[in-house]
């Protein structure tokens, strides 16, 4: 941060502030990304401030349950983001949008198209992350399903996550099974099939 700002490097200045706000984590100061907002918001580019109001947005939703300058901040993040193409963080971006508006808008149905949009781009991507990222939006969809009482639908997805973590060797992949077979077990509930859900959430 220091090199970065006697060379009055604004991308890494932005990058500084961020990894400062990762190294004191467990004591968050979100003056970090304020700083990096303020600092970009008239010259931004493909990362910035689009991510710093995304860790912002993260920040009112999680720790301090603001639901209001979350949706203020995600859509300040899309907004910047839509401009440079960023996909990656686009789909971020909506993903938590989605959780926002299934979680704390009673929107569920309107958050279904966007977690399978964020589905579909994740398994595009070759790579630990996206594949991480498809299973973990795809244990979302089932729950969502059961929750509007469309164990169908519900299953579907169980079957389809349950599967697609099976083929992984990774054992951090392939353990997300359990996120399955518990959402597996809860549809067999709700199916009357009480023997086959305490075995699939026993497991």
């Amino acid at each position: 941060l220091k090199k970065a700002k006697k060379a009055k490097d604004t991308f890494h200045i932005a990058e500084g502030y961020m990894l400062n706000y990762y190294n004191i984590f467990k004591f968050p100061n979100i003056s970090y990304f304020d700083s990096v907002i303020n600092m970009t918001q008239n010259n931004p580019s493909k990362k910035y401030p689009a991510y710093a109001h995304f860790r912002r947005a993260q920040y009112f939703l999680f720790l301090e349950r603001d639901i209001e300058t979350t949706i203020n901040d995600l859509k300040q993040a899309n907004s910047y983001s839509n401009r440079y193409d960023n996909n990656m963080l686009s789909n971020r971006i909506d993903y938590l949008m989605a959780i926002v508006r299934s979680e704390h808008l009673g929107e569920k149905k309107e958050a279904i198209p966007i977690l399978k949009k964020c589905a579909k781009f994740y398994a595009s991507l070759d790579n630990k992350i996206g594949r991480y990222n498809q299973l973990n939006a795809l244990s979302v969809i089932a729950g969502t399903f059961t929750t509007l009482q469309q164990n169908d639908s519900a299953q579907y997805y169980s079957k389809l996550g349950h599967a697609i973590a099976n083929r992984y060797t990774d054992k951090g992949l392939n353990t997300m099974k359990s996120f399955f077979i518990l959402r597996e077990g809860i549809n067999q509930y709700h199916f009357k099939n009480y023997t086959v859900a305490i075995d699939s959430i026993t497991k």
